[in-house]
């Protein structure tokens, strides 16, 4: 199918977008700033400069579209509820879509199915019954808000052809969002539960509201209004004693109702109150959440993974970082299996050796040994190559070296004429009460810094 994104510089839009891209799907990305997505994504997508407030989207924006993702608008929580910043959030969702629409109806594209964001915030919270798709909007800025964001794409109905699909999405459980912002106090051992703890959390992983949109998509059986929510959501202090659970802190301290009116204002009315919201109607699609445990789902939000070797879960961080090239699998496969390469595409201020290979030609059970220096100190490091799958995967963990973790993930996917490189490497670094935690700012930036050289070496090296 060929879809059209907004949103797609967004949290959520990137993890659509990367499932769609594995799905051969193409892809045409509208933004205010389409440099950043190039930058991101390479040339696999078509990216359209598109200023939402400004009137509809370009005509080209609409050839031969058959879907449309739409995910548009400001961070609801990114800033205090000011007067500008409330009709902020509310014209980048209301007015971006009715000009998303317009766009549609005017060109007429072959559309078959247009899928939009709306949130939970939809519903009011303080009834004391469980909340559904048929429970009525609240009166407050959320409610009306969400009510007026739905109903800006109504006219999307002119198209009789087109599946309409609404997704109410609740709280974001993933590396960003939400729980960024909440888990460094827990972190500290000062995390707490809010308000009375009493309100209903209904999260969802951010694994599984990206399938829903990818599902709402894909399935002709989607149409009308999804809640988004994981059918195991839970109460603030449930919560609350999850996260200092998988993070083995206590939970002694809470946060009283007036601080957090204090720090957000007028927010603070959807952090305080919250009714258990259902997602039946998810069900009856067959669709199914991967995550329904709060514990396993923060665990996996958190990085939190069992280190075979340590005998032991360990929060790790986690880079991501993908590239898109034209050859073919195989040639890229060929290409990283040759360790020597290995050298040409890192840094050379790391001074990087290879001492010593296990196996004549790699395969899971090789062992590596290394040479290099770290911010000019000399360091040895031996790894480990598990998963060796050719032309698809393998992995490479440390087994002795300067981490406490260190499990390099590749993968590489068949797309259009080329292939997505992708590198998932999760690490850790030796605990020292509070001095760790300053430390691995600069480790995740020097980290970064070697992914950003590989990039930019790979198609220099193919290009040869």
């Amino acid at each position: 199918m060929k879809i059209l994104i907004t949103g797609a510089s967004g949290y959520i839009g990137q993890n659509i977008i990367l499932k769609l891209m594995k799905k051969n799907h193409s892809l045409v990305l509208l933004s205010r700033r389409p440099d950043q997505l190039k930058e991101l994504y390479g040339d696999i997508h078509t990216y359209i400069q598109w200023d939402a407030l400004a009137g509809p989207p370009p005509k080209d924006a609409f050839n031969n579209i058959d879907a449309i993702i739409n995910l548009m608008g400001e961070g609801v929580a990114e800033k205090r509820w000011s007067k500008k910043q409330k009709q902020k959030i509310y014209d980048t969702r209301v007015l971006g879509t009715k000009n998303l629409v317009s766009g549609v109806i005017n060109h007429k594209p072959l559309l078959k199915v247009f899928v939009s964001a709306s949130a939970i915030g939809f519903y009011n919270h303080v009834q004391p019954k469980d909340l559904t798709i048929q429970s009525p909007a609240a009166k407050g800025f959320l409610g009306e808000l969400c009510k007026d964001w739905e109903s800006a794409s109504e006219k999307i109905n002119q198209i009789e052809q087109v599946r309409r699909v609404i997704i109410r999405i609740g709280i974001v459980l993933g590396e960003k969002g939400a729980l960024a912002k909440m888990k460094l106090p827990f972190i500290l051992g000062l995390g707490g539960k809010v308000g009375t703890g009493d309100q209903w959390m209904n999260w969802v992983h951010i694994e599984d509201i990206s399938n829903l949109f990818v599902a709402a998509i894909e399935n002709n059986n989607y149409s009308g209004i999804y809640n988004g929510v994981s059918t195991g959501n839970v109460t603030n202090e449930v919560f609350t004693r999850a996260l200092g659970s998988v993070l083995n802190r206590p939970t002694i301290f809470s946060v009283p109702s007036f601080a957090i009116k204090l720090l957000v204002g007028e927010l603070s009315q959807e952090i305080l109150q919250g009714q258990r919201v259902r997602s039946a109607e998810c069900k009856s699609v067959g669709f199914k959440f991967k995550f329904e445990d709060i514990h396993l789902a923060l665990e996996d939000a958190l990085n939190i993974k069992y280190i075979p070797h340590l005998k032991q879960k360990v929060r790790c961080e986690r880079i991501h970082v993908m590239q898109y090239i034209n050859q073919s699998p195989e040639k890229v496969f060929s290409f990283f299996s040759d360790a020597t390469n290995l050298e040409r595409i890192t840094p050379s201020f790391l001074n990087f050796k290879i001492l010593s290979q296990s196996t004549p030609n790699i395969e899971s059970g090789t062992v590596f040994n290394y040479k290099l220096r770290v911010r000019g100190i000399p360091l040895k490091w031996q790894s480990l190559i598990l998963d060796w799958t050719p032309i698809s995967l393998f992995s490479d963990t440390q087994t002795k070296g300067p981490y406490r973790v260190w499990h390099h993930t590749h993968h590489f996917t068949p797309i259009k004429s080329g292939t997505l490189i992708e590198d998932d490497v999760y690490f850790a670094i030796p605990r020292i009460p509070l001095i760790d935690m300053v430390a691995i700012q600069f480790v995740s930036r020097d980290v970064k810094s070697i992914f950003n050289h590989r990039k930019k070496m790979i198609p220099v090296l193919f290009n040869e």
